[in-house]
């Protein structure tokens, strides 16, 4: 049986340490990254969440999601097409239109005109339609 003084020492200052490991931060480059995804995608764009979409489509975070969907919105309208509509809500009241007999409900030059013109017109409206047909009455 060895003794303990003749076995080779495992650590303590006899035990050289070498030279440190090279530490290098694990990273990829944002190119290497978008190289690959548009090779996957056929998509030349530097928007990583639009490849990641195409990828993963209903699988990629919502985050993702999100983006895509509110660019394709927003970028769709041109500076001047949105249109405010504005009325009365059920507890306000107007003082250019006489409450009906139902005070529950609304009531105000707006929502008076909108009703009128959708009496008017049978047919199927768009928001647009309604509201430009709304704007035409209450100028008259």
């Amino acid at each position: 049986m060895a003794t303990i003084d003749k076995e080779k020492e495992q650590i303590g200052p006899s035990v050289a340490n070498g030279a440190p490991p090279a530490h290098r931060p694990k990273i990829i480059p944002l190119d290497s990254i978008l190289q690959h995804l548009t090779s996957l995608t056929d998509i030349d764009l530097l928007d990583i969440g639009t490849h990641l979409c195409q990828v993963f489509d209903g699988d990629a975070s919502i985050k993702f999601r999100l983006q895509k969907l509110q660019s394709s919105v927003v970028g769709s309208l041109d500076p001047n097409a949105g249109i405010l509509l504005s009325g009365c809500q059920v507890n306000e009241t107007s003082t250019d239109m006489n409450p009906t007999d139902d005070e529950d409900m609304a009531y105000g030059a707006f929502s008076n005109v909108v009703q009128m013109v959708l009496k008017e017109h049978k047919t199927k409206l768009s928001n647009r339609e309604l509201v430009t047909m709304a704007r035409d009455v209450l100028k008259e």
